[in-house]
């Protein structure tokens, strides 16, 4: 009996130790979890929370701007991937990054709110997320990044804020129900294939700023019938990337929208294009 009383207790000790080591190494690492099931990670420095994950069961998630009087400023990769359980986010001001395929294939997610400070959307940050409908980017995001919202199908209304400089490639390949689009004036540079396939497209306005558009940015874009340029001087096509001459597109053509639509999406589809 004294054996088995002993036996009981250092295996009671044994355990005991084990998960005092496990929650040791957890608090080491500076992750932790909320009572709504978001995880979270302590940066090095101890100086702010990146939302890492998410095991909760509402599809409503709304990340806080603290965590333990500590701001959360990140929403780090693969945070949410392929979480088929979240339907809409609220993103607050505090959070500046959406790292790479945060919500990578989120099947379900209907709809995104980002707070007004932050300042890029990562590599395949909205990958694969089907039920997307409508996605404002707001001003302080400076980069799209690339396939960011690649196979979006349901992607309706794309609201590109004022500060985007920069599209990434691929960054809205395949949206199918997307048929109007606003470059904003910011906007220097659309990647190659960026708006490739966007089956659905009409309409397309290119901002006064921009200055490269990539190879097949438009290519498939089967019911593209307007392209507006709001700056019609300087441009020409090249097929060799950088270049600093190429065919020029004078502004009597640059201001027939109809023949633009059938420049961006057929004639001069796998051409660079560049403003001078």
């Amino acid at each position: 009996m004294k054996k088995a009383i002993k036996a009981f207790f250092a295996a009671s000790l044994f355990c005991i130790s084990v998960l005092c080591i496990a929650c040791f190494a957890a608090c080491s690492n500076g992750t932790a979890k909320d009572s709504s099931s978001i995880e979270y990670t302590l940066s090095d420095n101890g100086a702010y929370y990146t939302v890492t994950g998410y095991s909760g069961k509402s599809g409503e998630v709304n990340i806080p701007a603290e965590y333990k009087d500590i701001t959360v400023k990140e929403i780090g990769s693969d945070a949410f991937k392929r979480n088929t359980t979240v339907t809409a986010v609220v993103i607050p001001d505090s959070v500046e990054t959406i790292g790479s395929h945060a919500f990578y294939e989120c099947d379900s997610l209907t709809s995104v709110q980002m707070g007004g400070n932050v300042a890029s959307i990562g590599n395949g940050a909205f990958f694969g997320c089907e039920s997307l409908s409508t996605v404002v980017i707001p001003d302080s995001v400076t980069a799209i990044g690339s396939y960011a919202f690649w196979y979006c199908t349901a992607l309706e209304n794309i609201t590109i804020g004022s500060g985007v400089k920069t599209i990434g490639t691929f960054a809205f390949f395949n949206c199918t129900s997307l048929t109007d689009l606003v470059i904003s004036d910011s906007v220097t540079y659309i990647d190659n294939a960026a708006f490739k396939s966007c089956s659905a497209l009409v309409n397309v306005t290119i901002g006064s700023s921009v200055s490269t558009i990539g190879l097949w940015a438009f290519e498939g874009c089967d019911s593209l019938t307007y392209a507006t340029f709001n700056n019609t001087d300087g441009w020409y096509v090249s097929t060799t990337k950088n270049a600093t001459s190429g065919t020029s597109l004078t502004s009597s053509k640059l201001t027939d929208t109809e023949a633009m639509a059938g420049y961006l999406n057929a004639t001069y589809c796998n051409y660079f294009w560049y403003n001078s």
